[in-house]
């Protein structure tokens, strides 16, 4: 016999209901720390160290009674379920997108510009307040985005994005150009080709006005990939494409012939260059007679606002000339738009049709 019985600690609002998918359930097990965090004006996130996952409450059409035991069911002898609880409604978890966007304009708020590096600048009261407002650890972003550490971690690396004095930054453009160019500068005045392994140490001495991390993190920007933190070896190719914006920063749209000669003339020595090293920076106009400025760093990261950019300044598009500006949003590396796809986003925010007497398709707005 079963006797249903309330328990003498019965209590309607003890107990909430949460149904976790297994990657939680991992963390829990194995001792990770995992932790629910939102104020009154957000939306409760669950975080574990990897992840991050919006509490979603879910009601339901019947009465769930919370008992201690489920072992009644083969009992041989008279058993009493006692209840603790209940629950009209449960939880469950649905994984939180990363909003990279959010982060970026919060890092913009005070982006790091030359005004930074005069000590004078950062002892006075107005930087001092500036500091105390709008710069930002990474506690802090952890707190304006809801997200892990590690989820956060991924973004600052994907928006190279730079700590200095404990929070993060990220370097204004202008200055950052300004910072290699000084660095090229200063090859040629002491006579040091590109294969020469550079160090911060030996920069410094010539450069004492850029802050040492600044100077490692430019160098890092555009070394080969080999480079470690006191040895950076410049990248010909990635010399070559920053050579080529200083020239479309000169002048928006170029006759492709008059820009090869000007781009030979400021690459150094034995640096190859090719119009396929402007993918993402520059696009072929008409009959590629010209070529245009149109960077895709200064682009939307959000696909939506991205594609609305790319058809104001271009209505219709090759697949060839799409591709550099879609793979920053389609590369999972990059956690902006998580399992998005080339096809899928061409699929929801474009319109293909076909060219005459040719196997290409032209992309136009939907």
């Amino acid at each position: 016999m079963t006797n249903v019985v309330f328990g003498d600690d019965y209590d309607e609002d003890a107990y909430k209901l949460m149904e976790l998918p297994a990657e939680v359930c991992d963390s829990l097990t194995s001792g990770d720390e995992v932790y629910i965090v939102g104020d009154a004006t957000q939306r409760a996130v669950l975080c574990t160290p990897s992840q991050s996952f919006y509490l979603v409450k879910e009601d339901q059409s019947n009465l769930r009674m919370l008992v201690d035991s489920c072992q009644w069911e083969h009992a041989t002898s008279e058993v009493d379920i006692t209840i603790r609880g209940c629950s009209i409604n449960h939880y469950e978890l649905t994984e939180k997108p990363l909003n990279v966007s959010e982060l970026k304009a919060l890092l913009m708020e005070a982006p790091w510009t030359k005004d930074w590096c005069a000590k004078s600048v950062l002892s006075s009261p107005a930087k001092k307040k500036l500091r105390a407002s709008t710069l930002y650890t990474l506690n802090d972003l952890m707190d304006k985005l809801q997200h892990s550490a590690y989820e956060v971690r991924q973004i600052l690396r994907q928006l190279r994005a730079v700590c200095i004095d404990g929070f993060w930054r990220l370097v204004d453009p202008s200055y950052s150009q300004h910072v290699m160019h000084e660095i090229l500068d200063t090859m040629v005045q002491q006579d040091w080709d590109l294969s020469t392994a550079l160090s911060v140490d030996s920069l410094q001495v010539h450069l004492d006005a850029i802050t040492p991390v600044i100077l490692a993190h430019t160098l890092g920007g555009f070394s080969q990939p080999s480079a470690t933190d006191d040895a950076f070896t410049l990248s010909p190719t990635k010399v070559a494409a920053f050579q080529a914006t200083a020239l479309f920063e000169e002048r928006n749209e170029w006759p492709v012939a008059a820009f090869m000669e000007q781009w030979g003339f400021r690459v150094p020595d034995g640096v190859p260059i090719d119009l396929s090293l402007l993918r993402g920076i520059a696009i072929l106009r008409g009959d590629a007679s010209s070529v245009v400025y149109f960077p895709q760093s200064r682009l939307s990261i959000d696909p939506k606002t991205r594609f609305h950019e790319m058809f104001a300044f271009q209505p219709k598009w090759t697949l060839a000339q799409l591709e550099p500006y879609l793979e920053y949003v389609c590369c999972p590396s990059q956690l902006v738009t998580g399992k998005l796809t080339q096809a899928s986003l061409l699929l929801k925010y474009t319109r293909a049709s076909r060219v005459l007497h040719s196997p290409d398709r032209l992309y136009s707005k939907r």
